[in-house]
């Protein structure tokens, strides 16, 4: 039940990142050229870093050995690619945190002075920082050998390794266990997929064109018109 709710929860996110993301870039005309480019780069770097996660660690965790997929984490097809995926795993974590930095600053130059100009090659300097920059702090794991086992004891799958997230995969305490299925995921999904939902309620701008896409406007429509009528003020 608890892997379902994160699914639906994450899928829902991610479709709701999209449309939020498209939405931003219709309307950039209403927004800096940075900080558009700046949201646009946060929404992937986010949303493959939901994905890195679910992969290495949410999916192999709740995959019992009856389930249809547990031969692919038995004998995964492509060894070479975990290394990938947990790279991702730290990499991208950091470009949030550099993104996260960059977008402050920008809001508060507008805030502060909003009628500067934007700084020439402002744009691509912020992408070489959010690339570039975490690359010396996790380059290794690319070098890093990695293989799924299975574990009896909680009937699931776990990603062996020689990165620190894989530490708490051994001896799996109560506190260990704890960690690896809600602490780690539901951090992950706050810090990834909760933009778009605050970006919707406190920019009025993109609220509007939310609602005024043809799916909300037929569920406002469909709960309006399902709505008794009500009845004249007596005199």
């Amino acid at each position: 039940m608890w892997f379902l709710l994160q699914n639906v929860y994450g899928f829902t996110s991610i479709l709701l990142y999209i449309i939020v993301t498209y939405l931003t870039v219709r309307e950039r005309r209403h927004f800096s050229h940075s900080f558009v480019v700046l949201f646009v780069v946060f929404a992937v770097v986010n949303i493959l870093s939901y994905i890195g996660l679910y992969l290495s660690l949410r999916l192999p965790i709740f995959t019992k050995r009856t389930s249809p997929i547990a031969a692919l984490f038995e004998n995964f097809p492509f060894p070479s690619l975990l290394r990938y995926i947990i790279f991702l795993c730290y990499y991208l974590p950091y470009c949030q945190n550099m993104t996260i930095l960059l977008i402050i600053f920008n809001r508060f130059r507008a805030i502060a002075f909003p009628f500067s100009k934007e700084i020439p090659y402002e744009v691509l300097l912020s992408i070489i920082a959010i690339l570039i920059l975490p690359l010396p702090l996790c380059y290794d794991l690319l070098f890093t050998g990695a293989f799924f086992k299975y574990k009896e004891s909680f009937q699931g799958h776990y990603l062996i390794s020689e990165t620190a997230l894989c530490i708490y995969l051994f001896a799996w305490n109560s506190r260990q266990l704890f960690v690896a299925i809600f602490l780690l995921p539901v951090c992950n999904d706050l810090n990834s997929l909760t933009l778009p939902y605050y970006f919707i309620l406190f920019n009025r701008r993109i609220k509007k064109c939310f609602l005024d896409l043809p799916l909300c406007r037929r569920v406002v429509n469909h709960r309006s018109s399902g709505e008794p009528p009500t009845k004249p003020t007596p005199l």
